[in-house]
């Protein structure tokens, strides 16, 4: 997925499932910290590169995770990915 750009980000929600059920929706927009600030402390501190994940924690909403549990990340109503959990 390619950027599309400040404008059409924070026009569209995310959102996470896990087997199925929608467990948490949001969008940029309800950031303690916007996008732009969280990219620069991050460049600036620890460095960026091409491929990099940023983590910025997550709304309200998922509770605990079990063997076998399938989450899907959904960008607006593109599927994103999804991992099954393997707790040995």
């Amino acid at each position: 997925m390619t950027f599309p750009g400040m404008e059409q980000l924070v026009q569209t929600q995310f959102q996470l499932q896990i087997n199925g059920r929608t467990v948490q929706t949001g969008d940029i927009r309800n950031m303690i910290f916007d996008l732009q600030t969280i990219v620069d402390f991050i460049g600036t501190h620890f460095g960026l590169g091409e491929g990099d994940m940023i983590y910025t924690g997550t709304p309200e909403g998922v509770g605990s995770v079990h063997h076998g549990d399938r989450f899907e990340l959904y960008w607006g109503e593109q599927s994103l990915g999804q991992l099954t959990v393997v707790i040995p």
